[in-house]
């Protein structure tokens, strides 16, 4: 299955169609902005268009949405599982869409927040950091952020065990000038993803010319 956002008048609707044969088909009652499938690939992780804060999951089978993770005073965004299934790293955003975003990482059991567990931070800077994503093994966390002035790739090492950082973060690529920037996409629209041998991001070009008006 492929699930995916149509923006469509606003409303958002999630919808899934197989990668095989078939129709797309709208989950009943959720709409707003899908991150990544549980480990058991039976539910979607997705921040709802709603008010709402937290992450909500939809039941690929009954289309039934519940909670699944929040926080009193934190927007939670950007959702993604571990190649093992048994971490989640996402991010909060704290304060309003002008405020402080930052990283966690906490345990899961069964594909839901593990009880007891504390959420592990991982970028605890004023500032902006976003999009986590996983490295193939686990063991280190990508991300943007705009800590140097700039929306550049850093990332950071993990204890393969607990997940904590064993590193301060590291630039991987600056982008460091106007014309080819992450800022010239906007948030809402750059994604970044990870493979083995390579990073995938969207970036902006922006070119102008001056023109001179001469009179003969």
């Amino acid at each position: 299955m492929i699930a995916y956002t149509v923006d469509d008048t606003g409303f958002h609707p999630v919808k899934a169609v197989p990668t095989a044969v078939g129709m797309p088909r709208q989950w009943a009652l959720a709409s707003g902005w899908l991150f990544d499938w549980t480990p058991d690939k039976q539910y979607v992780l997705f921040h709802s268009k709603s008010s709402d804060p937290g992450i909500k999951r939809v039941s690929l089978e009954s289309g039934v949405v519940d909670d699944y993770l929040a926080k009193s005073g934190v927007s939670l965004y950007q959702t993604k599982f571990s190649p093992d299934g048994e971490w989640l790293a996402f991010e909060g955003v704290f304060g309003g869409p002008s405020g402080d975003s930052r990283l966690f990482i906490v345990k899961t059991q069964d594909g839901s927040p593990a009880p007891g567990y504390d959420w592990i931070l991982v970028s605890d800077e004023h500032g902006w950091s976003d999009k986590p994503r996983w490295s193939p093994d686990g063991n280190t966390l990508y991300f943007i952020s705009d800590r140097d002035g700039f929306l550049c790739l850093w990332a950071v090492r993990l204890d393969p065990a607990t997940k904590r950082p064993i590193s301060a973060p590291f630039p991987i690529y600056h982008f460091h000038t106007s014309r080819l920037s992450m800022r010239n996409i906007g948030l809402g629209f750059l994604e970044i993803d990870v493979a083995k041998d390579k990073i995938v991001m969207a970036l902006g070009e922006l070119t102008g010319n001056i023109w001179r008006l001469s009179r003969r």
